[in-house]
């Protein structure tokens, strides 16, 4: 199957925290730097308009399960960019949110990494 991005990318991303929009631009910066351009990098986003504006990448609803799959169908590998993704200290919410997500990839035979995360409370 041929994908169109080499990497998609998921964390809390698009939701205007500074944090964590400066770590979606590291790790876009990161995978460019390894060989990977931008138009081959997909973000999941709560505001895609605005991360494919600020980033140069293509980017998906984070909250429409079809934009989701439809990332994850295009997309060779996903990757949760840095933070405390899996966390339940906000709120249970969290962890299932992202867990569901690493289950949608297994199921459209995507291969997840994960890198800078903290793991729990």
């Amino acid at each position: 199957m041929n994908r169109t991005y080499d990497v998609l990318l998921a964390g809390y991303f698009g939701f205007g925290n500074l944090g964590d929009e400066l770590l979606a631009e590291a790790c876009v910066r990161l995978l460019e730097n390894n060989g990977i351009p931008r138009e081959r990098i997909a973000v999941l986003s709560a505001d895609p308009e605005s991360t494919n504006d600020t980033l140069g990448v293509s980017a998906f609803d984070r909250w429409k399960i079809s934009e989701i799959r439809k990332a994850l169908k295009n997309s060779k590998t996903m990757l949760f960019g840095g933070g405390g993704l899996f966390q339940d200290q906000t709120s249970l919410r969290s962890c299932m949110y992202y867990w569901s997500i690493i289950q949608m990839a297994r199921f459209c035979s995507v291969k997840t990494w994960a890198m800078g995360q903290s793991l729990g409370p």
